[in-house]
């Protein structure tokens, strides 16, 4: 796709066919720009709690110790205001965002640009200005091809998500400051797709305390059943180098399996590390409820709120703040435990 040049400007095709021409600011330092080689980059765009300042940046390390990636507010794409136009780095992905997304154009693609664009006369209404845009170097990320699938987890856990329809996401478990300080992206462990979706776009995006509640209950779930398949895989092989075993052995094996299989056990064993913050917030949700949660472990906290919101919901109708405080924690508290040790 051949080589960046150093650019004066970039062309913009609207959807109506009119070309816009948006000036790159004489002053920024471009000194790298002649090594960039197009089709090596992938941008992308992610929201935080609130639209970032345009001065604002993170230098990005996705499993690296060296930078391979830039997290630049789109509000700061070929803006001549930036204080930064010194920073050969920061130059460089800047201008890398603004030739895809202006190249997409020519090709009738808008995915990546402003809404606005259809109207556009200068760049901030062709580059969207309360959001992200994640600008990655793919030959030095080793899960490149796989992006969303490994890292998407890491990046929730930082406060960053992909935007929606109706702009940013109300619940996320922190805010993003872009302070200048490097961003750290680690593969998440594998997980399925459901899991990706509800953490990074259906939890963020519930409005309803209730509805986030059973979303990430889901992923309680699935953790209990990953404990839960280790368990038998277990008895399986037990059960596999015994060919003839005696009624006691079948018993114990019977009764290891009823006991993997009991749900408490299950999500004792899938919670067995307790977060003090959630752990407060369920105490807290169950003592408006007068439920006596003393003798209660932490998993049993969490399994006793499923159980009075699966089925006596009209108990929890009027705790619609504690519940939200309960999800916020338990949020933050699985993203963390769906991150290597």
């Amino acid at each position: 796709m051949g080589r960046i040049t150093r650019v004066k400007s970039f062309a913009f095709r609207r959807p109506d066919g009119v070309l816009i021409y948006i000036p790159v600011p004489k002053h920024w330092d471009q000194t790298l720009i002649p090594r960039i080689s197009r089709g090596g980059y992938s941008v992308r765009t992610l929201v935080t709690a609130s639209p970032p300042p345009e001065a604002s940046f993170s230098p990005v390390l996705i499993e690296s110790k060296s930078t391979n990636g830039y997290l630049i507010p789109g509000s700061a794409i070929l803006s001549p205001d930036t204080p930064h136009h010194d920073d050969a780095y920061y130059c460089a992905y800047n201008i890398i965002a603004a030739d895809v997304i202006c190249r997409s154009s020519l090709n009738g693609e808008y995915r990546q640009a402003s809404k606005n664009c259809v109207s556009a006369t200068s760049r901030d209404l062709i580059f969207h200005q309360d959001l992200f845009y994640l600008i990655t170097w793919d030959s030095q990320i080793p899960a490149a091809k796989s992006f969303d699938k490994d890292y998407s987890i890491s990046l929730c856990s930082n406060g960053l998500v992909g935007p929606n329809d109706d702009g940013i996401p109300g619940w996320l478990c922190t805010s993003h400051n872009a302070d200048r300080s490097p961003l750290r992206i680690k593969k998440s462990l594998e997980l399925p797709d459901y899991a990706i979706t509800i953490l990074c776009s259906l939890v963020p995006n519930a409005v309803n305390p209730f509805l986030r509640f059973f979303y990430l209950y889901q992923i309680v779930e699935y953790l209990m059943g990953r404990d839960f398949d280790s368990r038998i895989t277990g008895l399986r092989q037990d059960f596999l180098t015994n060919q003839d075993p005696s009624m006691v052995e079948l018993r114990e094996i019977v009764k290891k399996f009823q006991k993997a299989a009991n749900e408490e056990t299950r999500i004792n064993s899938a919670l067995d590390t307790a977060c003090i913050h959630t752990s407060a917030a369920a105490d807290a949700l169950l003592d408006k409820l007068n439920i006596a949660d003393e003798d209660l472990t932490f998993a049993g906290k969490i399994y006793r709120v499923r159980n009075t919101l699966f089925h006596d919901y009209r108990r929890l109708h009027d705790y619609d703040s504690e519940v939200s405080s309960l999800c916020q924690n338990l949020y933050s508290y699985l993203l963390a435990r769906l991150m290597p040790s």
